[in-house]
C-alpha cells in the first residue's frame, strides 16, 4: 500500500504543478535510520519467504529493532507535520506488534481473500512479520485486518497505522514537490531543528 501510494503521489504531484527536482531540497534528518527501519522489515519478509530458518527464529526481535530505527528518524523530524502523521501510524503499529511478541497479527480470512499465497506460511508460522490473529490477540483493532480488494491492482490487508504512515509519506512527497502550489514548512529550515 505504501509503495503504491508513494508512486501515485509522485504522479499526482507532477500533474499538479510539482517538480521531481524539488524533492532534492527536502532535508530529512536521519534519513538513513528511516531507510534502515523499512529495509530491515523488507529483508525480514524476504528471508522468511525463502524459509531461511534464522530469520524465522529471530523475526520478532528483528521486527522490534526495526522500529527503533524508525523512531529515531521520526523523532529527528518531529516538527514536520507529515512526519507527525507518519509517526502516529508507526506508534500504532508498534503498539500492536510489541503487544503480540514482535509480530503483526493478521486476520486469516482477510489474508485468504486478498493474498491466498501467503496463507500457508502464516498458518505454519513462517511469516516473519505476521502471526494469525485469534482470540488471544492483543489490540486486534490495530492489526492487519482491513481489506484492500480488487479492482485495486495489488489486494492485501492493512492496519490503521499503515493508513497514517501512507498519508504522512504522501503529504511529504506532495509538499516536497510543490504540488498544488504547496511550498510549506515541510522543507527543512529553522522549524525542523
Amino acid at each position: 500500500m505504501l509503495f503504491d501510494a508513494a508512486v501515485a503521489s509522485l504522479l499526482v504531484g507532477r500533474l499538479c504543478g510539482g517538480r521531481f527536482t524539488r524533492l532534492g531540497d527536502l532535508q530529512i534528518r536521519l534519513a538513513w535510520a528511516i531507510i534502515a527501519g523499512f529495509a530491515l522489515q523488507a529483508a525480514l519478509m524476504t528471508a522468511t519467504m525463502i524459509a531461511y530458518p534464522p530469520a524465522i527464529r529471530y523475526s520478532g526481535g528483528v521486527h522490534l529493532v526495526s522500529y527503533l530505527f524508525l523512531f529515531a528518524g521520526l523523532w529527528a523530524n518531529r516538527r514536520r507535520r507529515a512526519f507527525q502523521v507518519a509517526a502516529l501510524g508507526v506508534v500504532l503499529n508498534f503498539l500492536v506488534v510489541a503487544s503480540n511478541g514482535g509480530h503483526m497479527p493478521a486476520d486469516l480470512e482477510a489474508v485468504r481473500r486478498t493474498q491466498p499465497g501467503m496463507v500457508q506460511a502464516l498458518v505454519e508460522g513462517r511469516s516473519g512479520k505476521h502471526v494469525v490473529m485469534g482470540p488471544h490477540t492483543r489490540l486486534a483493532f490495530l492489526a492487519d485486518r482491513y481489506l484492500l480488494l480488487r479492482p485495486y491492482p495489488r489486494p492485501g490487508v492493512f492496519s490503521p497505522g499503515d493508513v497514517l504512515i501512507t498519508i504522512g509519506v504522501c503529504a511529504l512527497i506532495l509538499a516536497g514537490m510543490g504540488a498544488f502550489g504547496l511550498r510549506t514548512q515541510e522543507r527543512a529550515g529553522p522549524a525542523a531543528k
